[in-house]
């Protein structure tokens, strides 16, 4: 019978994909490192996003690519960048943490221009750059790449870029958005982890995302009452990578053991042992930043696609 061939198994293995493979050295070396590091790539939700989940050591692309090799490649070389960028988190000031932020969005950046600008010169396909600055992140990669520029100058560069452009998840600058993270979320886990000198304000540490602190609230009048701030915050944040709010879940409990379930698609839960040690909260807000970029990266995906 006829219809849509099917899916391939993994974003990696996607035929429109691998045909870019001969163009970009820099692209097959990220394969290499994938598997090298032990990477797992798979495809995610449609409109779920696009993300590096570094404390899961994978990638996600939003189904919405498949077939789509520009798309795809864009992704992977973006978030290689990503899981490439190693400098440490600086949690010490508000600007320091802003800063650690748009370097990392500029070494990903410039990861995906370079891959661009090699498959181009190929003879390939333009597959873009992600983001609203994209004339600028070509540019700035084009110096880096004739020898003009250290990669250490070109991610600067883009990171002052990249803090100038809007998200589509709130008003303001990344800057400001970065900088309105730091305030919200990690100043309580900082204070209450001993790393800023005032007591800690137990009803902010799960405010990773005001999508978090709502799903906390709404979790935390069904979970028993001595229910920890980090099993609160793991089971918000991994039932809002399922797609639920405080309007489409409930709280199921059977002795210690605990499930966040959908109330409109069976079968679609998370579970936790309340018993059991929960991951730490530092965990928890790496996973909600990661589906925070990862909507933001696919509302940048979008908006690309429309306009060409």
């Amino acid at each position: 019978m006829g219809g849509a061939p099917a899916a391939a198994p993994s974003p990696l293995q996607d035929p429109a994909f691998t045909a870019l493979l001969p163009h970009s050295a820099t692209l097959r070396g990220d394969l290499a490192q994938i598997q090298a590091d032990g990477l797992a790539v798979e495809w995610g939700r449609a409109g779920g996003g696009t993300f590096y989940d570094r404390a899961n050591a994978r990638i996600v692309l939003d189904e919405k690519s498949q077939g789509d090799g520009a798309w795809i490649a864009r992704s992977i070389s973006h978030e290689m960048g990503h899981h490439r960028f190693t400098e440490a988190p600086d949690y010490s000031s508000r600007q320091a943490y802003v800063d650690y932020q748009l370097r990392n969005e500029g070494a990903a950046t410039l990861a995906n221009a370079t891959v661009r600008h090699e498959i181009v010169q190929s003879g390939g396909p333009d597959i873009n750059v992600s983001g609203a600055g994209k004339a600028d992140y070509i540019r700035i990669a084009g110096e880096h790449l004739a020898g003009n520029l250290s990669r250490d100058q070109a991610i600067g560069q883009i990171a002052a870029v990249f803090g100038t452009e809007k998200p589509s998840v709130s008003t303001g600058s990344y800057v400001d958005y970065y900088g309105g993270h730091y305030d919200t979320a990690l100043v309580p886990w900082l204070r209450a982890t001993g790393r800023l000198p005032e007591p800690a304000d137990a009803a902010l540490t799960q405010a990773a995302h005001p999508g978090d602190q709502r799903m906390a609230e709404h979790l935390r009048g069904q979970l028993p009452a001595g229910t920890s701030a980090e099993h609160l915050l793991d089971l918000s944040v991994r039932a809002r990578e399922l797609g639920l709010h405080p309007g489409n879940s409930q709280v199921l409990q059977q002795g210690e053991q605990a499930w966040v379930a959908s109330t409109q698609t069976p079968g679609m839960r998370v579970m936790a042992d309340l018993q059991a040690a929960a991951p730490a909260l530092e965990h928890s807000l790496q996973r909600s930043q990661a589906i925070e970029q990862g909507q933001q990266q696919a509302h940048g995906e979008r908006s690309q696609a429309m306009a060409q």
